[in-house]
């Protein structure tokens, strides 16, 4: 019992010292390191698109599957 608090302790010491060394040594080590948001979303490009059908194909109908 005593091994497994050990090694559960072992691990959360070493987790958190990654963690530490992550945050505050690396960005002086590598200054230009960029640490954006992954939730950052770019769309390029929109504005030049053709539009896939014109007036003349007829009505745009939105089906819903039924069950």
């Amino acid at each position: 019992m005593v091994a497994i608090v050990r090694i559960i302790l072992i691990i959360a010491v070493v987790y958190f010292g990654i963690r530490v060394v992550d945050r505050f040594i690396i960005p002086y080590l590598f200054p230009n390191r960029r640490r954006g948001n992954d939730n950052d979303t770019t769309i390029s490009g929109s504005e030049n698109r053709k539009k896939r059908f014109s007036k003349e194909d007829g009505d745009y109908v939105d089906y819903e599957e039924m069950k």
